[in-house]
């Protein structure tokens, strides 16, 4: 009356027990990099960075401003023989902007000097040697 309900003849002890992942180590080289590659995350990092020093900047001038540091030091200027010296938060901006995109720009192209100069010594040498452990789970 009661049939056997697994035709499977692996024991049941067998069948739940846990399977140790596989691992792999593979050995790998990186000879050559991708000069235009590099040039790109390195415009988009530096980019980046200095998007966030913006706002940093303005955030902290807009806080000088409001509690009266930046009125302070145009005073001790103006004591000091500059009679018409004021702090313009928006030429300082652009100044700031402008110095950013600078730094990027030379950034950028060292960083793309700097890869081409690994491919040359690479040809010499062979490259980075990695080794990589792959887990098969």
């Amino acid at each position: 009356m009661f049939a056997s309900r697994s035709s499977d003849p692996t024991p049941i002890r067998s069948r739940f027990q846990a399977v140790s992942p596989q691992i792999r180590r593979v050995k790998g080289t990186i000879t050559k990099v991708n000069p235009f590659s590099v040039f790109k995350m390195s415009l988009l990092f530096y980019a980046s960075i200095m998007l966030v020093g913006l706002l940093v900047s303005m955030m902290l001038f807009w806080a000088a401003r409001s509690v009266g540091i930046v009125t302070n030091i145009e005073n001790l200027i103006r004591a000091l023989g500059w009679t018409e010296f004021r702090f313009q938060g928006g030429s300082l901006m652009r100044f700031l902007l402008f110095f950013g995109v600078l730094q990027v720009a030379f950034w950028s192209s060292v960083n793309l000097l700097l890869t081409m100069l690994y491919n040359l010594v690479s040809d010499v040498i062979g490259g980075i040697e990695l080794e990589v452990v792959e887990q098969e789970q």
